[in-house]
């Protein structure tokens, strides 16, 4: 079966009609205080949900702190692991 090409998401679309859209509809629906990420496609099967997201963030952070009291000159530093 041939993959149809990668559309730029940044593009106008053509055949998408947002006229009849409502700006905020949905707004009010999400809760207050929620923050909202966007995992990258090939991490989907990881984490196919909120509650498996948290769950790994949770892990992550108990493992930090122990890190951060045995290495601390380490820990200060905010900036990110290079690759």
């Amino acid at each position: 079966m041939k993959k149809s090409p990668k559309l730029d998401p940044l593009a106008e679309r053509p055949d998408v009609d947002f006229s009849k859209g409502v700006r905020g509809r949905y707004f009010n629906q999400l809760p207050k205080g929620i923050n909202l990420a966007v995992i990258d496609h090939n991490l989907h099967d990881h984490f196919p949900d909120s509650e498996s997201m948290n769950r790994a963030l949770r892990t992550i952070l108990t493992i930090r702190e122990p890190l951060q009291t045995a290495f601390p000159s380490s820990a200060d530093s905010n900036s990110s692991p290079t690759t």
